[in-house]
């Protein structure tokens, strides 16, 4: 038998590029090391041990954090401020405060244990329903598609359970850029955006956010059609940001066009039965006085052209447009089967690659534009890493195909 201790608190996660707990947050640190956790973070030992048998770990456990104050310096430690350790421990915070006793603990792996008393040199041969190195429980059939009257019932989106393993590689990449998106409105402070351009900036980097997130969670339902659909304001929003960045006055076009647009619905309003409510309101906005500009008088084909995007508007955009506003064609591809003559209803693999890697592809263009804008380059070698992790896994799936 031996004891493993003196684990480091703290590693530093290149990806992230910050301290991660090595064990878990609330893991205390070692006493003799209190005073190293501002200005050394990796150099504190924490009160975590491993019981290991004949180079087998049969459990592992800590000590945990009991005094608030420590608990507040970990986190900062983690790069959480105070108000974010507010908003998601809170509670624990709070429940620290009532005087909670030193306390700590161990789990032990039972299935580790019966397999040395059997002597047995995988766990998998004790565990009553084993897993493949897939995850899949070949004895239950599992995982398995999920009736929709479950689904209703339990109120879920669940993953489409036959999803190619390139298909879950890019679902996974594409949820790292959406991490490193997280981490950069949770960390930084982005100060108010003063430019016009600084303010479409801002406007376009968050509606990529939530199109983003959406298309993965079309994608791993197994929705690609509908995910590819949501491509599309994505280009459409690369293409805007860099034909905007080329000229100052048209991102006041822009803006411009956003009160145009409203007369415009003024001028319909008029021709239908609305509540009266609604049309107070409506007079109440100022028209729009907004010269003819270069954004208004540049339709979105030629906005493409000059910023040596007119293949992704001629290409990607049609396509995706397509799952829109469906064509015949486009229909008999969404709910046909061709091969068999039949007709299907659900989720199913189709444009789930196509989504997914326009999805990354585009937001993080955008994303990299924003970084440029408010000026947080520390944090571009980063997106590269995600860019270039992108890159090699689509380049292995060209070359297999």
């Amino acid at each position: 038998f031996l004891w493993v201790t003196d684990f480091p608190l703290f590693d530093w996660s290149e990806t992230e590029n910050r301290w991660v707990s090595s064990h878990h947050p609330f893991t205390a640190p070692a006493d003799d090391d209190l005073n190293k956790l501002e200005s050394h973070p990796g150099h504190v030992r924490s009160q975590a041990y491993d019981l290991v048998l004949n180079g087998w770990e049969l459990g592992s456990g800590s000590i945990r954090i009991h005094d608030p104050g420590i608990q507040q310096r970990v986190f900062s430690a983690l790069g959480l401020s105070s108000r974010e350790a507010s908003e998601r421990f809170g509670f624990f915070l709070q429940a620290l405060s009532f005087g909670t006793p030193p306390h700590g603990g161990i789990a032990l792996g039972i299935d580790r244990i019966v397999a040395l008393l059997a002597g047995e040199s995988s766990i998998r041969e004790v565990i009553a329903f084993p897993k493949t190195i897939t995850a899949q429980d070949l004895m239950a059939d599992a995982p398995a598609v999920v009736a929709q009257q479950q689904v209703e019932e339990l109120k879920i989106v669940p993953a489409f359970t036959y999803l190619t393993a390139t298909q879950r590689k890019l679902i996974a990449v594409a949820e790292r850029l959406i991490g490193f998106i997280d981490d950069v409105v949770d960390r930084r402070d982005i100060s108010a955006p003063g430019t016009p351009f600084e303010r479409m900036c801002l406007l376009m980097f968050s509606s990529a956010y939530k199109s983003a997130r959406s298309v993965i969670l079309l994608a791993k339902s197994g929705y690609g059609p509908q995910a590819q659909g949501l491509v599309r304001p994505l280009l459409e929003g690369v293409i805007n940001l860099e034909f905007a960045s080329r000229d100052e006055t048209r991102a006041v076009g822009f803006w411009n066009s956003g009160a145009a647009a409203v007369d415009r619905f003024k001028r319909k309003a008029k021709h239908h039965k609305w509540p009266e409510a609604y049309f107070q309101a409506l007079e109440t906005s100022e028209p729009s006085e907004a010269p003819e500009d270069d954004w208004s008088k540049t339709p979105l084909r030629e906005r493409a052209r000059e910023v040596d995007m007119l293949w992704h508007y001629d290409f990607v955009y049609s396509l995706s447009s397509d799952q829109v506003h469906p064509s015949p064609v486009a229909l008999v591809e969404l709910v046909q089967d061709v091969s068999k003559e039949s007709y299907y209803f659900g989720p199913g693999p189709q444009w789930v690659q196509e989504a997914l890697a326009g999805c990354f592809i585009y937001t993080f263009m955008i994303t990299q534009r924003f970084l440029k804008t408010f000026e947080l380059t520390d944090l571009s070698e980063l997106l590269d890493q995600l860019y270039a992790e992108f890159h090699a896994l689509t380049q292995k799936i060209s070359a297999q195909q």
